[in-house]
C-alpha cells in the first residue's frame, strides 16, 4: 500500500486509498455480483451472513461522510486500508461459487466455470511486485548508496554528517558509509514503529529532548517546533524521510531543504534558525 494523507488530498483521500487498496477493480466488482446474486437466489440465513454485515460496513466506517474527520483527528490515514479486512472477500467468493458450481448439471460445465474462476482471479487480479535485488557489488539497497551520495555532494565538507533516518534503513546505511553519523544510537533503535506514541518510551524522549527518536521509530506526525527544536539541539544536519511515513504537508512545515529522492526516500538538509 502506498501512503496517503487525508491532510493532503481532503475527501478524494477515501478515492485513493480504495483504487489502491483494489487495483483493476476486479475484487469489488466480483464482490459486488456476489450480493447480487445471494439478495436473489439465498434465504435470510445468508443475507444475515454475508449481506447485511457488508451493507453495515459501508454505512459506517468506509463511510467517507462519516469517517473523514475520525480519520482526521484520530491521525488514522495510514491505517485506515485496514478497514477494508472487515470484508470476507475470500469467504463471500467461495461460498457463492462453490453454490454456482453444486447447481451446475454437466461435469463440462463445472470444468469451464472452474476455469473461469482461475482465469479471473489470477490473470484479472491483483499482481504482487517482485523485489529485485540489489545490483551492487555490497549487495545492499542501491537506495542507501544513492542517499550517501546526496548527502557528500551536498556538504563535501562535513566528513562525517549527522543525519536523522528511520528504521528502515538502520540496518544497511552505515553498512555502506560508515562516515554517515545516526542520530540515533543502536539502543534508541528501539523498532517500536508499531507502539503508540503515548507510549513511555516516546513521553521519556520527548521530555528529554528526543522527540526526534518519536518520528526515527514511529510514523507519527509530532509537535513541528518540539521536533525542531530538539534535532537542532542535538546537532542533526540532514533527515531522510521515508515516502511512506508522513503527510506532504507535514514535512513541509519542518521548513527543511530538499536536496534530493530515491524511490522511496527524500533527502533534506537541516536548516535551523540562530540559538534555540
Amino acid at each position: 500500500m502506498n501512503s496517503y494523507y487525508i491532510s493532503d488530498y481532503g475527501i478524494s483521500f477515501f478515492a485513493k486509498v480504495f483504487c489502491d487498496y483494489w487495483p483493476g477493480f476486479v475484487f469489488p466488482l466480483l464482490i459486488l455480483l456476489s450480493e447480487i446474486y445471494i439478495l436473489k437466489t439465498k434465504d435470510q440465513f445468508w443475507k444475515k451472513i454475508m449481506v447485511y454485515p457488508i451493507i453495515i460496513t459501508l454505512l459506517t466506517v468506509l463511510n467517507p461522510i462519516i469517517m473523514y474527520w475520525i480519520v482526521l483527528k484520530m491521525s488514522w490515514s495510514d491505517r485506515y486500508y485496514r478497514f477494508y479486512w472487515l470484508i470476507p472477500v475470500a469467504f463471500i467468493l467461495a461460498c457463492c461459487i462453490t453454490d454456482i458450481l453444486s447447481k451446475l448439471k454437466y461435469g463440462w460445465e463445472k470444468l469451464a466455470c472452474s476455469v473461469l474462476v482461475v482465469f479471473i482471479l489470477f490473470v484479472l487480479g491483483v499482481r504482487f511486485p517482485v523485489d529485485s535485488k540489489a545490483d551492487n557489488i555490497y549487495k545492499i539497497s542501491n537506495e542507501a548508496i544513492e542517499i550517501s551520495e546526496m548527502i557528500h555532494a551536498d556538504s563535501p565538507e562535513n566528513q562525517m554528517p549527522l543525519v536523522l533516518y528511520d528504521l528502515s534503513l538502520v540496518p544497511v546505511i552505515r553498512q555502506y558509509d560508515a562516515s554517515i553519523r545516526s542520530a540515533m544510537d543502536r539502543g534508541e533503535c528501539r523498532g517500536l514503529r508499531y507502539f503508540d506514541v503515548n507510549d513511555k518510551v516516546y513521553l521519556d524522549a520527548a521530555e528529554a529532548d528526543q522527540s526526534y527518536l518519536i518520528i526515527g521509530n514511529i510514523n507519527y506526525e509530532y509537535n513541528i517546533d518540539k521536533i525542531r527544536h530538539d534535532m537542532q539541539k542535538r546537532g542533526i544536519e540532514y533527515f531522510i524521510r521515508n515516502k511512506w511515513w508522513f503527510s506532504n504537508s507535514y514535512v513541509e512545515k519542518l521548513g527543511y531543504q530538499w536536496i534530493g529522492e530515491t524511490e522511496n526516500y527524500e533527502v533534506y538538509k537541516c536548516l535551523y534558525e540562530t540559538g534555540l
